[in-house]
């Protein structure tokens, strides 16, 4: 990386006698006994924020570039919402790492706090999440260990969004003989006093079922048009269903 052979060239100028000391007191402002020296590789992060910003607020005409970003993840991750990058970019570091800029991107959101789940979310955008991050397991020999799981099977192989409920409804036919291992686990985890296999997210409220209403919920369909058109994130491919 070439930051980091500047920061050398940098280094060996500004202290050219061993032992030195550590970059980081060099970086530290001269009233606490550094130099002041900027850290090239902090800075050139923080110069990437403004992208992630631009990612979280709603589409302006003028952005041109975020559009691009969300293809470049679709692209080299196979996941169409950008929702789990914020959420879980561990995951994604080994299939963004071909790409000089989404890599830069990743690493800058390591170095933040992950974004965590709100309260107001539409149980629409769980949907998306990758099942290895949101499965854990509270035995020391699981069955299933969830970091085996592939990155492809996501919360929206076990459920599906009912649009009439509003809520979560668990699908029963699986091709795959794991993603049937994970819903048999689940199901004997909900039904036992010490469960094995449990989903980290809180998503009680969207899998209890109330009576079906008698029209089409209108804040459902506020959700669909807002979220739908204006936002970036997250970008909900099952507004089909």
């Amino acid at each position: 990386m070439w930051l980091s052979e500047v920061k050398a060239v940098v280094r060996k100028f500004v202290l050219p006698f061993f032992p030195a000391p550590s970059w980081t007191a060099l970086t530290c402002p001269r009233k606490f006994g550094g130099v002041g020296l900027v850290d090239l590789i902090d800075q050139s992060h923080a110069l990437y924020l403004i992208y992630i910003k631009r990612l979280l607020k709603p589409i302006e005409k003028a952005d041109f570039l975020s559009p691009w970003l969300v293809y470049c993840f679709q692209h080299y991750t196979g996941h169409a919402s950008i929702l789990p990058w914020f959420m879980y970019p561990k995951v994604y570091s080994s299939l963004l790492s071909s790409c000089t800029s989404m890599s830069h991107l990743n690493k800058l959101l390591l170095r933040l706090p992950s974004l965590v789940p709100y309260d107001q979310w539409s149980g629409r955008w769980y949907l998306d999440l990758p099942l290895r991050s949101i499965l854990n397991t509270t035995v020391s020999s699981p069955v299933l260990n969830p970091s085996n799981t592939p990155r492809r099977y996501l919360l929206s192989d076990l459920y599906k969004w009912d649009y009439s409920l509003g809520q979560l409804i668990p699908i029963s036919a699986h091709r795959s003989i794991l993603l049937r291992k994970i819903r048999s686990e689940l199901l004997l985890s909900g039904n036992s006093t010490s469960p094995g296999l449990q989903l980290s997210l809180d998503l009680n409220r969207w899998l209890n079922i109330p009576p079906p209403p008698s029209s089409f919920n209108s804040d459902i369909a506020d959700d669909i048009l807002v979220f739908g058109v204006t936002s970036l994130l997250p970008n909900c491919p099952h507004n089909q269903e």
